[in-house]
């Protein structure tokens, strides 16, 4: 198990590395590459064991989908992450609504979208058309390893 300390100073330097990828690299950048070199490892310092089929399921069919993740703890899911490449706006209602479905068909509370720039989390419990009244909280990077820390600890194992 990670603890807070290692955790922040790993995403520090996730974030940092991140930084120093020039932008028109990272626009460049299929989903599969941000998910290996960036969103994977955000996980991983959150101590989340990304090659235990135990705690994370890729490519989850969910009714007329796949949810990109699963995390799960003793057979339980606790979050679905649906992600997307860099040049995407997460911000966009389908994308949100994309990943509060994929949570809420299988009745699962919380639902995460990320391009690692910016992540947010949903309650996909709330009903609600209106996916940002269903939104917990919504993150950028910068603030990953300072002030939004101790919110994106709560995705941590």
């Amino acid at each position: 198990m990670t603890d807070k300390e290692t955790a922040r100073a790993q995403i520090a330097a996730l974030v940092a590395r991140f930084d120093r990828t020039p932008k028109r690299e990272i626009a460049g950048y299929t989903e599969q590459q941000m998910r290996v070199s960036f969103i994977l490892p955000l996980f991983q310092a959150l101590g989340w064991d990304t090659t235990s089929p135990a705690e994370m399921s890729a490519e989850e069919n969910i009714s007329r989908g796949f949810v990109d993740f699963g995390f799960y703890l003793h057979g339980v899911p606790v979050f679905y992450l649906e992600t997307k490449r860099a040049r995407e706006d997460i911000n966009r209602i389908d994308y949100m609504k994309q990943a509060i479905n994929y949570a809420y068909l299988k009745g699962v509370t919380w639902a995460v979208l990320t391009d690692f720039d910016e992540m947010m989390v949903f309650n996909a419990e709330w009903d609600d058309d209106d996916p940002e009244k269903t939104r917990l909280f919504h993150l950028r990077h910068a603030d990953y390893a300072g002030s939004s820390f101790d919110d994106l600890w709560l995705l941590s194992k």
